[in-house]
């Protein structure tokens, strides 16, 4: 099995993060990691979980 492709997410937007989320999770090749309403929160979870590296 290939890696997993990790994304998160970031918008303002509820209705369109969960729509993204349910259509990309939809592929076996990737993995939704994280959900945020603004870019600082994704800033925040990106360097939590080392995602910036």
């Amino acid at each position: 099995m290939e890696k997993m492709i990790k994304i998160a997410i970031a918008d303002d937007q509820v209705l369109l993060r969960e729509m993204l989320s349910m259509v990309l999770s939809s592929d076996n090749e990737m993995e939704i990691v994280g959900l945020a309403g603004t870019g600082r929160r994704s800033l925040i979870f990106a360097a939590r979980k080392n995602l910036t590296s």
